[in-house]
C-alpha cells in the first residue's frame, strides 16, 4: 500500500491515477542474472546479463508492466588496459502512468556519469556508458597483524577515461485520461526538462580497489549543460 498527503496530491494530482492519496495493490517481480566475469565488484573481462519484469497492479488506478535488460561486456587490452561497455533500457506500459511509476535515470545506479544529481523521469529509454581503464599501481601492505583477514591488505589504481550516452522518452505535459478515465498527470512536467532530449557526459577518474571488495571511484565528470566537478562513489558495480 502507498498513501500521500493532502498537500502531495495538490502539487501532483497525477501522483496516483485517478486523484487517489491512498493505493493498494499486488505487485510481481522476477529477476535474472547470468554473470561471467573475473572479478564481480570490479570486472575487467567476461560479461553480464540482466533480465527483469515487475507487475504493478492489475487494472484500475495502478497497472504497470515493467521491462527492464542490462547487459555488460569486459576486455582486456594489451600494455594493461581495458575497455567495458554496459548497456542499459527500460520499457513501461501503459505509457499513462502515475507519477510514482515513472522513475528511470538517476534512481539507484541508473544515471549517467556527471549527472548525479539529476533524475529524469519517463516510460522508455536507456543509456550506454563506455570506460577505458588503464592500471598505474598494485602491491600488497603488510600491516604486521596477526590475523589472516588483516594481514596483507591488497591495492589496485586504475586510471580511466568515460563516456555515457542515455535517452528517456516521456509524454508532454498537459493532463489526460487514460482508456479506462483515470486522470494522469504525463510525464513532462515543467522542471524535467532532461526528457526526450539527447544525453551524454564524459570525463577521467581514478578507481581504488582494496580490502573486502571496496572499490573507491572518484571522478572529474562534464555533461551537456556546461556543468563540471568531482564525484566521490564507492562500491559500485
Amino acid at each position: 500500500m502507498d498513501r500521500i498527503e493532502d498537500t502531495i496530491l495538490a502539487m501532483n494530482p497525477g501522483f496516483f491515477l485517478g486523484q487517489l492519496k491512498q493505493v493498494t495493490y499486488p505487485e510481481l517481480s522476477y529477476l535474472f542474472q547470468h554473470l561471467d566475469v573475473d572479478y564481480i565488484p570490479y570486472p575487467l573481462r567476461g560479461y553480464t546479463l540482466e533480465a527483469s519484469f515487475l507487475k504493478r497492479g492489475f487494472g484500475g488506478p495502478m497497472d504497470l508492466w515493467q521491462f527492464g535488460l542490462r547487459g555488460a561486456r569486459y576486455w582486456t587490452l594489451p600494455a594493461r588496459f581495458y575497455f567495458s561497455t554496459l548497456m542499459d533500457a527500460t520499457l513501461k506500459l501503459p505509457f499513462h502512468q502515475s507519477f510514482i511509476n515513472q522513475s528511470l535515470l538517476g534512481y539507484s545506479d541508473n544515471f549517467l556519469r556527471g549527472m548525479e544529481y539529476y533524475v529524469v523521469d519517463g516510460v522508455a529509454g536507456g543509456m550506454v556508458r563506455n570506460t577505458l581503464r588503464k592500471e598505474l599501481l598494485k602491491f600488497d601492505l603488510r600491516t604486521g597483524l596477526r590475523s589472516r583477514a588483516y594481514a596483507v591488505i591488497p591495492f589496485r589504481f586504475y586510471a580511466k577515461a568515460y563516456s555515457d550516452v542515455g535517452y528517456i522518452y516521456a509524454r508532454d505535459n498537459r493532463p489526460g485520461k487514460n482508456d479506462a478515465g483515470y486522470i494522469y498527470a504525463r510525464d513532462n512536467r515543467p522542471g524535467n526538462v532532461l526528457s526526450n532530449r539527447f544525453l551524454y557526459t564524459g570525463g577521467l577518474g581514478l578507481d581504488i580497489l582494496t580490502i573486502y571488495d571496496w572499490v573507491l571511484r572518484l571522478e572529474y565528470s562534464f555533461n551537456q549543460l556546461g556543468e563540471h566537478g568531482l564525484f566521490f562513489h564507492k562500491f559500485s558495480l
